[in-house]
């Protein structure tokens, strides 16, 4: 991979086009697609006939995993039907506890986290 393909891959590209809140590049050459992002935890954002999802931390005190696996089959089903490839969020395990997180204060309790994982 050349350094300008490597550049295009690790760069975003686009903002809010589409229910893409970002882009990755990509790399023609060697088969590789851009990538959309979307950021919104609770539904599909700038999209139309969306569902709108309970919060996690809402799931996540019922500590009941079937449901927690639900929420998170029915999100990633609706994201990849509108062209959506990656879903961001909160973290879980190591990576929630940095204080320099950005979105660590999405996240649950360390508790509610174990039982979702």
């Amino acid at each position: 991979m050349t350094l300008a393909e490597k550049v295009n891959l690790t760069t975003g590209t686009g903002f809010f086009m589409g229910p893409c809140v970002g882009q990755t590049g990509s790399v023609p050459r060697l088969g590789i697609p851009n990538l959309c992002l979307q950021d919104s935890p609770l539904r599909i954002r700038n999209s139309d006939h969306n569902t709108a999802f309970p919060p996690g931390t809402t799931v996540g005190a019922t500590f009941n995993k079937d449901l927690m696996s639900e929420r998170g089959v029915g999100l990633g089903e609706e994201a990849r039907g509108k062209g959506v490839n990656v879903l961001l969020g909160p973290s879980v395990g190591a990576l929630g506890r940095k204080p320099r997180g950005g979105r660590n204060w999405e996240g649950c309790r360390p508790t509610i986290c174990g039982a979702s994982v």
